[in-house]
């Protein structure tokens, strides 16, 4: 036996096998994760990046056994409860009224909101969520959130507060989040780097916080999927499935526990 076909016979083969993988692996991950942590998704403006990504990657880790609450603000539609699978009336509210608040629970403790204003989605709580599951909450952007600024909107602090249950300390030199927060960029960047742009002001603000990119000409980590199903899953009306997302939320969960190990 050569070295291809034995690779080709260790190399899942369907969709159960995948999902087992990721989920065997993710869920250790998940408790060397820190107990609460802020993901900033940061995505493309062009086509539903924002939803689909926001959705696949809150349903995988949710699959892997943790507490999610998805964030999403942004002006291009769909929301992400279009991939929820949520009624017309619910995640096309803000057509008709801008100032609109989408909210759902789509599947098990997963929680999510959506507003086109980033002020007006709700604080995660500081306590409650799920008793024994670590607690992560995903902030999905876009350009059209913040304008040109190409940074995570400001609201992210504030986030950050109220996912940690304490205020953040400020900068001493040494990592005062202690593996708490994370980016992640998705969908390939536009001309003038956006994305690119985003990662470099995050990575100034959170020295040594995991950074991690899908689909993306900026670099990072590849989470194994291939880019035609990512963008042939775009026009399904359904969450998109582990082997599109179970990669990256693997990749951020290790990431988080190692910043989790290295803060002490």
């Amino acid at each position: 036996m050569n070295f291809r076909e034995k690779h080709q016979e260790r190399r899942p083969r369907d969709l159960h096998d995948i999902s087992h993988l990721f989920l065997s692996s993710a869920h250790s991950a998940a408790v060397a994760a820190p107990p609460h942590a802020l993901v900033a998704l940061a995505c493309a403006d062009d086509g539903p990046w924002r939803a689909f990504a926001g959705a696949g990657l809150a349903r995988a880790l949710e699959s892997a056994g943790l507490d999610v609450t998805l964030l999403e603000t942004g002006r291009a539609l769909p929301n992400a409860g279009f991939y929820f699978a949520l009624g017309p009336g619910a995640y096309l509210r803000p057509v008709l009224d801008p100032r609109a608040v989408v909210s759902g629970p789509p599947a098990g403790p997963l929680r999510f909101h959506y507003a086109r204003d980033p002020s007006r989605l709700p604080l995660p709580p500081r306590e409650g969520g799920v008793p024994g599951r670590a607690r992560i909450v995903i902030f999905a952007f876009s350009r059209s959130a913040v304008g040109t600024r190409p940074a995570v909107p400001s609201i992210f602090r504030d986030l950050l507060s109220a996912t940690s249950g304490r205020e953040p300390q400020a900068p001493d030199g040494s990592d005062p989040h202690g593996g708490r927060v994370a980016l992640v960029t998705a969908g390939p960047d536009d001309p003038d780097r956006y994305l690119g742009a985003v990662r470099g002001s995050f990575e100034e603000e959170f020295p040594g916080a995991p950074v991690l990119a899908l689909y993306g000409a900026d670099g990072g980590d590849d989470p194994g999927a291939a880019r035609g199903a990512i963008t042939a899953g775009m026009a399904r009306r359904c969450p998109p499935a582990l082997d599109l997302f179970g990669g990256i939320a693997a990749s951020l969960l290790q990431r988080l526990a190692r910043g989790r190990e290295a803060a002490g």
